[in-house]
């Protein structure tokens, strides 16, 4: 007796495979639009609809109206790249404004497509679409790909507990935007944020997490907060996320927050254990605040590339924007002149991040010892000791021109000896007073040496002294820099 093959629809509660409706990488974006929904309407609420591995032309849009349904492809489809190394299930829209949308509202208020879970697709919008995905409501979606739209990703309020997991946002003219103010929180986590216009735009939304994404490669910027008139942003996080070679094709800022009031409304916005990283551009910033209350960056590390300037630029618009344990720059006294501070009640903290005075020691000289104790060879230009060459002996050289300090105040000093041969000189600095030895201590030759201390100053300037024991031949390579910083907790414009 011949047997007949019964399809999945045929068994009560199996999963619905599209194909038994007709869907198929030969047929027409038409046909495959009718398959799908008709293979949605078919399972019902808490239905699992399986598409098959290929490439499949369908036409827009595709409104889920149904609760819990789940749409899963055939293989991850989690993504670094546009199309990179792609197998899995690609649904490639030919015509249409949204390619998936759960954003259809019921009776009750709530959306009609809620717990709407997506697995494993490509949405290709092929230059078509505006809306790759449209999200209201719960909503989870992961290994997925949404590409080539103008809006790769939008969550458009009330999307709460929507989780965007593991999935490439890529090649869109901004990878996700985040619109709507209606008490939203979600959270986007592990995902690639690449090669978009701009990675992420908010314009409103209170509350909402990215964590451990990669926002890199967009031609402007990664993060773009651009709250509109009477619009409101807050309580955001953005958590051990790389900001790396954002606005490449422009050099702008890698994150700008701001908006169009004078006073925008934009508030708790949080970046903890983020690196910015400009790549080896230099004429870029890595954040623009031109608004915002309580503004925090915790444990965050500023670009590590030397000759940027201004790197941080913080607006008249800013209120208690707060830096703590921070790295700036890869050059220690880089940091000194990356930010550009004009907002009000601005903390930092620790000490190397904060900038108030100018390079006090720029018009020091250097004087060689006299007589028996000077160096055989020595020579400098201003701060930077070129050459110093003893046979033996104790020999120094001294900083001969005072610098005046302020009373209470800490300083920073950093210098590199390059120790060619012989003894590594040893480092001596009295006070503002001439009297103390603060620093004696015995450089590593071409290791950075950093000196924090506190003085009352009451008398004249203190000078340094640079001196050996024994033979030595040795260059300062790094000339010594002195800066006046805060301590501790303070408004930096108060200096």
């Amino acid at each position: 007796m011949a047997l007949t093959k019964a399809s999945y629809s045929m068994v009560q509660g199996a999963p619905i495979n599209v194909v038994d409706y007709g869907f198929s990488t030969s047929a027409s974006p038409t046909a495959n639009k009718t398959a799908l929904l008709a293979a949605i309407a078919a399972g019902g609420q808490g239905s699992l609809v399986i598409i098959p591995n290929g490439t499949f032309e369908i036409n827009g849009d595709i409104s889920i109206i149904i609760k819990g349904v789940t749409i899963q492809g055939a293989a991850s489809n989690y993504r670094y790249s546009v199309d990179d190394n792609f197998t899995g299930t690609k649904l490639k829209f030919m015509s249409g404004t949204t390619g998936i949308n759960l954003y259809n509202i019921d009776s009750d208020g709530a959306t009609s497509s809620e717990f709407t879970a997506l697995y494993n697709l490509n949405i290709d919008g092929n230059n078509i679409l505006t809306n790759g995905v449209y999200v209201r409501g719960c909503k989870l979606i992961e290994n997925c790909t949404m590409q080539r739209s103008t809006y790769g990703l939008v969550l458009g309020g009330f999307v709460n507990q929507t989780i965007i997991k593991e999935c490439g946002i890529v090649g869109n003219t901004t990878g996700i935007l985040v619109s709507e103010v209606a008490n939203t929180v979600f959270k986007v986590t592990e995902c690639n944020i690449r090669q978009n216009g701009v990675g992420v735009r908010i314009e409103q939304n209170i509350g909402g997490k990215f964590e451990q994404c990669v926002i890199e490669s967009n031609t402007s910027h990664a993060v773009l907060i651009t709250v509109p008139a009477g619009g409101r942003v807050g309580n955001i996080v953005f958590e051990k996320c790389w900001f790396e070679n954002n606005g490449y094709v422009t050099p702008i800022q890698q994150v700008r927050i701001g908006g169009t009031d004078t006073v925008p409304d934009i508030f708790n916005l949080s970046f903890n254990d983020c690196l910015f990283d400009t790549a080896s551009n230099t004429t870029r910033q890595d954040l623009y605040i031109d608004g915002g209350l309580y503004t925090r960056f915790s444990r965050c590390q500023f670009s590590n590339f030397i000759g940027i300037n201004t790197g941080i630029v913080l607006t008249t618009k800013c209120f208690y924007t707060m830096f703590f344990n921070c790295a700036i720059g890869q050059s220690f006294g880089q940091e000194f002149n990356y930010i550009t501070n004009n907002g009000f009640g601005t903390y930092m903290q620790p000490l190397p991040q904060t900038y108030v005075g100018p390079n006090l020691q720029a018009t020091s000289t250097w004087t060689n010892g006299a007589g028996a104790a000077a160096y055989s060879t020595f020579t400098s230009t201003g701060n930077k000791i070129t050459s110093a060459i003893s046979a033996s002996g104790s020999k120094s050289a001294t900083i001969t021109t005072g610098v005046a300090r302020s009373k209470g105040v800490a300083y920073v000093l950093q210098w590199v000896i390059t120790i060619n041969s012989g003894q590594v000189p040893t480092i001596t600095l009295t006070n503002g007073n001439n009297t103390v030895t603060i620093v004696n201590t015995t450089i590593v030759g071409t290791n950075v040496e950093r000196v924090w201390y506190t003085e009352t100053v009451t008398g004249s300037a203190g000078v340094m002294t640079i001196s050996n024991t024994a033979a030595c031949n040795w260059s300062m390579v790094v000339n010594l820099i002195e800066y006046e910083v805060a301590r501790g907790y303070i408004d930096i414009n108060a200096g």
